[in-house]
């Protein structure tokens, strides 16, 4: 199998993890990663299992810091900060599970895609669900909430059931869609007719809703 980090491929699992580290250690403490190393590491990110990554299109920017842990020398590390003005730790362990984490890579490339190319949707929608004293209500919790705990949430159907429907009716090979990269910015699609096709397709099908941050964690879980 190989292991597609950026623009490397890599025969063996040690060997692109042995990339990752050399990366890590050309960088000082508190840099910011470029963003060719970026892609690598986003690339490794989304080989995890769900449950032990930070989403692709959450990411802001990457950067290598001192850690340390209990009685432990300090070592380098990355430090994943997210556009909520959160951040998330690495774990290169977690990386290239067992299952082919290369199909897992071209989805999550195009989940990315397709995030945002629809954002001026969602954008749009959220600001016309804006009440006249600048909050929202949540439909799950039946509250209002303020702006920075709003989620667009995709209802019936989910938005891992649209791209599955529009992967289907479009007969996609995922592994063959070209993307154009930008510092520190999602990816987007190379294929301008394919972005409008998928921005069509979302703009027919989909159902928003607006949810707090909680209800839409457990919808989630479900």
């Amino acid at each position: 199998m190989a292991y597609q980090l950026g623009d490397f491929k890599f025969k063996y699992k040690k060997e692109a993890k042995a990339y990752i580290r050399s990366v890590r250690e050309k960088y000082e403490y508190g840099n910011i990663i470029n963003a060719q190393d970026s892609n690598v590491i986003k690339d490794a990110i989304a080989t995890m299992k769900e449950d032990k990554r930070p989403k692709i299109e959450d990411i802001d920017f990457i950067k290598v810091e001192k850690i340390v842990t209990g009685r432990g020398r300090p070592h380098k590390n990355f430090i994943i900060y997210l556009r909520n003005g959160k951040d998330a730790s690495f774990k290169i362990g977690n990386c290239f599970p067992s299952k082919n984490s290369k199909v897992d890579i071209n989805r999550t490339k195009f989940n990315e895609a397709a995030r945002k190319a629809i954002q001026d949707q969602t954008s749009t929608f959220k600001k016309e669900q804006k009440r006249d004293n600048g909050k929202y209500w949540c439909i799950l919790g039946n509250r209002e909430i303020p702006s920075k705990e709003v989620h667009v949430d995709h209802d019936n159907p989910s938005f891992k059931e649209l791209i599955s429907n529009f992967i289907k009716v479009e007969n996609i090979q995922l592994d063959e869609i070209k993307y154009v990269k930008e510092m520190n910015k999602p990816n987007r699609f190379k294929d301008k007719k394919l972005e409008r096709k998928w921005q069509i397709h979302h703009e027919h099908e989909a159902k928003l809703q607006i949810l707090c941050a909680q209800c839409n964690l457990r919808k989630k879980k479900k």
